[in-house]
C-alpha cells in the first residue's frame, strides 16, 4: 500500500520492484561508460516543466531545495536505482518521457496516487521532480515515513550500467544538499538508506 511502508511492487515476494513492461529494454552490458550526451547545463541550464515535472541541473537543485517549505519531518534520504528504465532506454527517450512512464506504471499498475519517488536523476546529471515533498514516498517497506526518495535511472546491479561521472556528481551533490536542507548532519547509515 502506498506510503504506508508496504513494498513498491512485490512481484517476487521479496519486495523488489518488477520491471514495468512498458519500460523494458535491453539491459546495459556494463560497457556503457559515456553516452556522448550533451549535458543540459550546456544547453542553457534553465529549469523547464512538462507533464507536471520540473527538470533542473544540480546547481539549480541546490538553490531550489534550500527554498522549499516542507511540513513533514525528514530523517533519511533513500537512494534507489530503477533497473528499468536503464541507460539504454535513456538514449532513446527524454527525461520527461521516462518520468511520465514511471508515474504511469506506479499509478496504473500499482494503484498509487502518484509516482513513488520525490526525484529522479539521469545519466546526463539532470534531476526531475516527482511526488510532492510534503507527501510520504512509496519506496522502501517500513522506511517510507519521514523519508525523501531519489530514483537514479539505471541498472547498477553487477553486469549492468556503469554510472557516468555526471550522474555520480549529481547523486553526491544532491544528497549533500538534502542532508543540509533537513539538518541531518554528516552522511551515515541512519540518514542515507540504499535500496533496490
Amino acid at each position: 500500500m502506498e506510503g504506508t511502508g508496504a513494498p513498491s511492487v512485490d512481484a517476487d515476494g521479496k519486495g523488489r520492484r518488477a520491471r514495468p513492461p512498458d519500460l523494458q529494454g535491453t539491459l546495459g552490458s556494463g560497457t556503457i561508460r559515456h553516452l556522448g550526451l550533451r549535458p543540459f547545463q550546456e544547453l542553457g541550464g534553465t529549469t523547464d516543466t512538462k507533464h507536471g515535472f520540473t527538470r533542473m541541473t544540480v546547481d539549480e537543485f541546490e538553490t531550489w531545495i534550500a527554498q522549499q517549505t516542507v511540513a513533514r519531518t525528514i530523517v533519511r534520504v533513500q537512494q534507489h536505482h530503477t533497473y528499468s528504465p536503464d541507460y539504454l532506454l535513456f538514449e532513446t527517450r527524454d527525461h520527461f518521457q521516462l518520468q511520465k512512464g514511471m508515474k504511469n506504471y506506479h499509478v496504473g499498475t500499482n494503484g498509487w496516487s502518484d509516482i513513488g519517488q520525490h526525484f529522479s536523476t539521469f545519466p546526463d546529471g539532470m534531476i526531475v521532480t516527482g511526488r510532492g515533498l510534503n507527501t510520504t514516498p512509496a519506496c522502501i517497506y517500513g522506511a517510507n515515513s519521514k523519508s525523501i526518495c531519489i530514483e537514479h535511472v539505471g541498472n547498477f546491479d553487477d553486469g549492468g550500467d556503469v554510472m557516468t561521472e555526471a550522474h555520480a556528481e549529481t547523486t553526491i551533490r544532491m544528497t549533500a544538499a538534502l542532508l543540509r536542507r533537513f539538518g541531518l548532519g554528516q552522511p551515515d547509515k541512519m540518514n542515507i538508506v540504499y535500496h533496490h
